[in-house]
């Protein structure tokens, strides 16, 4: 295989959620075991997944309206590849086999882990592209809604050497989701709502900010392998298990092989790296909310993660140049690529904070339903950010972006918003 991606590795053991949630159901309400025997065209088809409502996950049963195969789980809303690697430049892989038993109404129950896992994965793509119509998002980028190309369960080394699990992922390179192994025993990532909106929201910044903005956006010429890619790549990765939430890894920044302008240059573009990343991240967030009503669902997946989430507030993080400026230059720059301080999402955290609270007011002072306030942030946000990404590549060669702007931005389009625009809290 081309790039070195290992052969997926399907977990053996099956989460305690699942163990809960799937495996106590009578069997008596069953009817036929086989996929095989199973409508190969469902159309319409109802599953009974975990989904998230009234701030808890539970079995319910969930309505898919583009399923075309029921045992390969083909539809127009996921393109699901098992044991995936790269020919000419694509992310191939093989078809999934789903086990599911059906009840006396005709409901799909999963048989196993990975089954469970791809149909919740394939019911959130389905329904984020329902929320990508009703905002608009299909009119403005090309080819959208389109099938979401989606790895599960990943199996990849890293470039430290240690394999990779516990994370989920987009990369713009293939334009695909990698799901690695869950090791953990809270909410695996690839039935969290959040996480999934986290991910399709990095999917709309890579398509409406980074692609268009070619070489102009730092670093971008970075070739290596594909998940260290990923995990360099600015705004592309999510949950990175190995970095600290809660504190600051100083590392040391190569110098420069010139000196004067390109010097210059790149500690420049370390900056807007930084912000951008940071700025993606944070309004990751903000859409994982919006979609999911979720506030803190990146500790559902991630326990320790006790600052990720929209209601925190940071007192000694601000939206300063300044102190960006001295924030990015703690990350590592190797060659042409980039290995973000972890400080970036605190820096998204005060993104995502100061547009949930945005709306916590306006909810509670003119008595508008939060989630019709979240739709109107989320298109908001997609406007904003086509007009930040053309204010970047017009910006000077000497100028450094305002971290404050993108809320700007947004106020723009959101009057009835109060944001704080402020660079302290």
């Amino acid at each position: 295989m081309k790039q070195g991606f290992h052969h997926l590795i399907l977990q053996s053991l099956i989460k305690p959620i699942f163990t809960i949630l799937i495996f106590l159901l009578p069997l008596a309400l069953f009817v036929g075991c086989s996929a095989e025997t199973h409508d190969k065209n469902p159309d319409t088809v109802q599953v009974q997944i975990p989904w998230y409502s009234n701030g808890t996950y539970s079995l319910q049963n969930v309505t898919l309206k583009t399923i075309k195969n029921m045992v390969t789980l083909q539809g127009e809303a996921a393109r699901f590849l098992m044991e995936p690697g790269t020919a000419n430049g694509q992310l191939i892989g093989t078809q999934p086999k789903i086990r599911t038993m059906r009840t006396n109404d005709g409901t799909y129950i999963p048989e196993d882990y990975l089954s469970s896992q791809l149909l919740t994965l394939y019911a959130h793509f389905e329904k984020l592209a329902d929320l990508d119509k009703e905002l608009g998002v299909d009119k403005n980028i090309a080819h959208w809604p389109r099938q979401q190309t989606v790895a599960v369960d990943v199996q990849e080394k890293e470039s430290t050497g240690q394999v990779g699990s516990d994370n989920a992922m987009y990369t713009g390179e293939y334009d695909a989701y990698l799901f690695l192994p869950y090791t953990l025993s809270d909410l695996p990532f690839s039935v969290n709502a959040g996480v999934i909106a986290h991910e399709h929201f990095h999917s709309l910044f890579f398509q409406t900010f980074i692609k268009p903005s070619g070489s102009v956006y730092p670093f971008s010429e970075a070739n290596i392998h594909p998940v260290t890619k990923i995990l360099q790549a600015m705004g592309l990765p999510v949950l990175l298990r190995t970095e600290s939430q809660n504190s600051l890894t100083s590392v040391t920044l190569a110098p420069a092989k010139d000196a004067g302008a390109t010097a210059t240059a790149l500690v420049r573009d370390q900056y807007h790296a930084y912000v951008l990343r940071a700025l993606n991240e944070g309004l990751a967030d903000v859409w994982g909310w919006i979609y999911s009503g979720d506030d803190n669902f990146v500790q559902r997946s991630a326990a320790e993660y006790t600052t990720r989430n929209l209601n925190y507030v940071w007192t000694d993080f601000f939206l300063s140049t300044n102190q960006l400026q001295k924030l990015a230059a703690k990350t590592q720059r190797s060659s042409n690529s980039m290995n973000f301080d972890a400080s970036v999402y605190q820096i998204g955290t005060i993104y995502a904070n100061r547009l949930w609270q945005a709306v916590q007011n306006q909810v509670t002072t003119h008595g508008v339903s939060e989630n019709t306030a979240r739709k109107k942030l989320a298109q908001g946000i997609f406007r904003a950010v086509g007009k930040f990404q053309k204010e970047f590549i017009a910006s000077k060669s000497t100028e450094y972006l305002n971290p404050v702007r993108p809320l700007q931005l947004i106020q723009d389009e959101l009057p009835e918003l109060k944001i704080n625009t402020n660079v302290t809290q």
